[in-house]
């Protein structure tokens, strides 16, 4: 989870003025989304490529369900 904190929420710990608790509880919400995801994505025939989930899980994580219209 330290890959997580050090490219991703950095900047939003201190853009948002975020708490340790929080944000620990944020990451462990997108971390064990992500794995899920990804592993419901391998073992269901990966209809998509690696590339497109990785874009879905990005703008997922970045923009939230707002983007996924």
């Amino acid at each position: 989870m330290m890959i997580t904190r050090e490219y991703i929420f950095n900047d939003w710990i201190a853009d948002m003025k975020m708490d340790e608790e929080t944000y620990e509880y944020i990451n462990l919400f997108i971390v064990s989304g992500s794995i899920y995801v990804t592993k419901n994505w391998l073992e269901s025939g990966q209809n998509k490529t690696p590339k497109e989930m990785a874009e879905i899980l990005n703008n997922f994580i970045n923009k939230g369900l707002s983007n996924m219209r």
